[in-house]
């Protein structure tokens, strides 16, 4: 029995004294090493990034090539460019819209300039929509098509004055003007102001032996229309005029129908496309010093025509002619303008060589 021990203690084994704080130790380092085991497995590691989002590029897929700057590569998303509108339609409505109002009011100054700005800030607009304006980042994008409304506007005016002087003046005088019948030439011109149209009495006729031509430029025809009675003296109120249609002195043939004419329409005032009647009162002035006559103080001045309502007619269609020409022609420009635009791009500040691949 007094052998075991011994045996025990040469072999290293622990004794049965020490047995009790040897399993102590073991208990606390068990419980430690749970409690660091349970806290790796509370806090998991960080989730690993995938080879092909790296951001060296070295591992996984292929590396996201950086953009190619402006013009050397891809083409890049260049500013928004004008749309239809902006350089046809709108243009167009805003010459149609300025042409017609001077045609028909030009004689009110005013009524026709509101209409003409109403119908531009319409025009601009509709033309340029807030998001355009916005989004269009050249000046170009927003210049091109604000010029090209200002053009139809400038050009509705023009045209506008001048088909109102050269057809609807003329047109409007005859229709709002009073037709005057059996008109004695040897009246006053004071007494015929108002006159539109005005047919003579049959002892009245035009004196083509005391016609004469005044040449500046053109030649400005006139010739005294006098009465054969008693009542006719030197003072002539009444002048047939026309334009190229005469020889220096004797020699009358202007006006529609002119052999067979018994009256005519009045002469307009002139304007600023119209300006011939300064040049038939110089005219009549030096035929009334050759023939020996005196100018009335209201002189009125007649194109002698056969038929003053077909004449009225004829100045209407020319008016709608020259509406249709100004339309044809501001669509014309409007159309070469887009096209212009979207070929070289104006408005967005590029040219055709900018965003091609490199050969």
């Amino acid at each position: 029995m007094a052998t075991q021990p011994r045996q025990a203690q040469a072999a290293g084994g622990p004794t049965d004294a020490r047995a009790p704080s040897g399993s102590i130790f073991h208990s606390v380092r068990s419980a430690g090493l749970r409690a660091f085991g349970s806290a790796q497995r509370v806090a998991p590691p960080p989730p690993r990034q995938p080879a092909s989002q790296s951001p060296n590029g070295r591992a996984g897929g292929p590396k996201e090539p950086a953009p190619l700057p402006l013009g050397k590569g891809a083409p890049q998303a260049g500013p928004a460019k004008p749309p239809m509108l902006s350089l046809i339609a709108a243009p167009f409505v805003v010459f149609t819209a300025s042409c017609v109002a001077y045609m028909l009011f030009w004689y009110y100054t005013m009524l026709p300039l509101g209409l003409t700005a109403v119908a531009l800030v319409v025009g601009l607009t509709a033309g340029l929509p807030p998001p355009h304006r916005r989004d269009a980042a050249t000046p170009g994008a927003k210049l091109l098509p604000a010029g090209m409304c200002l053009l139809g506007a400038v050009a509705g005016v023009v045209m506008g004055v001048y088909t109102y002087e050269f057809y609807l003046a003329p047109f409007y005088a005859m229709g709002f003007g009073r037709n005057y019948d059996n008109v004695l030439a040897s009246t006053p011109g004071a007494a015929y102001m108002d006159a539109g149209r005005l047919r003579f009495a049959d002892t009245s006729s035009v004196q083509t032996d005391m016609t004469l031509g005044y040449r500046v430029g053109p030649t400005y025809c006139v010739a005294p229309i006098m009465d054969s009675g008693p009542q006719q003296v030197r003072k002539v109120t009444f002048w047939a005029i026309g334009l190229d249609c005469c020889a220096s002195r004797g020699s009358f043939s202007c006006g529609s129908g002119a052999e067979d004419a018994r009256g005519g329409i009045r002469a307009v005032p002139d304007g600023i496309f119209v300006r011939s009647r300064s040049e038939y009162v110089q005219a009549l002035k030096q035929a009334a010093s050759i023939y020996d006559l005196v100018v009335d103080s209201n002189p009125i001045l007649i194109h002698w025509v056969s038929d003053p309502a077909a004449e009225q007619r004829a100045k209407l269609w020319g008016a709608l002619m020259q509406l249709g020409f100004g339309m044809l022609f501001m669509g014309v420009v409007s159309l070469g303008a887009f096209t212009l635009d979207s070929v070289w791009g104006f408005s967005r500040g590029t040219t055709p060589l900018e965003g091609q691949l490199p050969t």
